[in-house]
Order: structure tokens, then C-alpha cells, then sequence
């Protein structure tokens, strides 16, 4: 989580007050699909909308990304999680 925490910052800020900065073995998180990792859940036009999204409506950003990565009655089993789904 530092990686893309320091990412941000830099991206964000241009760099402000930051004269040297040396990231070792970092692990920034990869949002959109690549040649090289096609497991992401978003295109790069997913991410862009839930920017623009963000920048209008928070609670609507909320609702659409937590809709990849919540449970509903459709995404688990019953017979793997009794109990769990009503």
C-alpha cells in the first residue's frame, strides 16, 4: 500500500517538497487490463468513468465500484456459504 500511496502523492502534487525519492520493491496496483495481465476487472474507459463519476456524484461512485467487488444473492453458492445469503 506505501507504492501507491507515494504515487499518488507524487502524481497529485507534482512532487511538492520531495527532493529525491527511491521506491524499492514497490507494489503499485494494476486497475485496468494489459497485454501482459488480462485479470483485471476494469478497462481503462471503466476507470475513466468512475473518475469522471467521482467528480459529481461520490455516492454513485461508491454504488458502481462496490459492485465488482461485493457479494450478492447471485455471486456465491448457497450450498458453500449456508446461512449467509438469505
Amino acid at each position: 500500500m506505501g507504492g501507491a500511496v507515494v504515487i499518488h502523492y507524487m502524481s497529485r502534487y507534482q512532487g511538492a517538497h520531495v527532493g529525491k525519492l527511491a521506491l524499492f520493491a514497490a507494489a503499485a496496483p494494476c486497475w485496468t487490463k494489459q497485454p501482459d495481465f488480462p485479470y483485471s476487472f476494469f478497462t481503462k474507459q471503466d476507470i475513466d468513468n468512475l473518475i469522471a463519476l467521482g467528480g459529481v456524484d461520490r455516492p454513485a461512485l461508491y454504488m458502481e465500484f462496490g459492485k465488482k467487488f461485493t457479494a450478492t444473492s447471485t455471486s456465491i453458492s448457497p450450498a458453500s456459504a449456508p446461512g449467509w445469503v438469505p
